[in-house]
């Protein structure tokens, strides 16, 4: 996807999607097929955990939803009773990397991502968050913000020339401090201006170009580089 092309569908939309929502209300077809989805991964994840929710959010639980964009499902997880707790949270974002290697799930055609969220992270009331066990929204999403193109624009090209000076480095600790550094500005973007900020849709308009994709891809091949003989 070009450049105009990914600003035009990071663009805030009127309303919910009516693809996922009835109204203000989540499909049962879709719940339902998130709940199964969640089952799935947690049956593959074979980790005795203490699970208070699945919750849909991100763009499709919010206006800017469009080509590109997931359905996030987030499983809340309280880790605080186990042993060893940062153990059970890296096996669960390395099952969150082997799922995606070797699934390829979509519910209308819009892609699937499974995130296991720590019932003590603080997430940015940037978008909605819908309980799958609830049926209700316990973030409702924001209402529709201004939208800046011209700053979303800025904010891509200096998303860029961060990329752009690690990769002329073609080494692994410039490149992951890029993208790094990139998901840190998003971050701070969503807590300070919500999803319409210029980091959030700089961020996603990246992804929507493959430029984000393919800087990781380039770690990897440093990597490979580096431990090769």
């Amino acid at each position: 996807m070009d450049t105009q092309a990914a600003v035009r569908a990071v663009k805030p939309k009127s309303e919910l999607s009516d693809d996922i929502w009835s109204g203000s209300s989540l499909r049962p077809e879709i719940s339902n097929a998130l709940g199964r989805i969640a089952k799935k991964f947690l049956e593959d994840l074979e980790l005795d955990l203490d699970v208070e929710d699945a919750v849909l959010t991100g763009s499709y639980a919010g206006r800017t939803w469009g080509p590109g964009s997931d359905l996030d499902l987030h499983i809340i997880v309280d880790f605080s009773p186990l042993d060893d707790p940062e153990a059970a949270q890296r096996a669960c974002q390395l099952a969150k990397f082997k799922w995606e290697e070797e699934h390829d799930i979509t519910i209308k055609g819009i892609p699937v991502e499974v995130y296991v969220e720590s019932a003590d992270e603080d997430p940015p009331e940037a978008t909605g968050r819908w309980s799958l066990t609830k049926n209700k929204w316990i973030l409702e999403p924001p209402e529709k913000g201004v939208y800046d193109e011209s700053k979303v624009l800025k904010k891509v090209m200096d998303f860029r020339e961060v990329l752009r000076r690690a990769e002329s480095s073609r080494e692994e600790g410039p490149m992951l401090s890029a993208v790094k550094r990139i998901a840190k500005l998003r971050k701070a973007g969503l807590a300070r201006g919500g999803e319409l900020s210029g980091e959030n849709l700089a961020y996603r308009v990246l992804r929507r170009t493959g430029e984000l994709q393919a800087a990781w891809d380039m770690v990897h091949d440093i990597v490979d580089r580096d431990l090769s003989v």
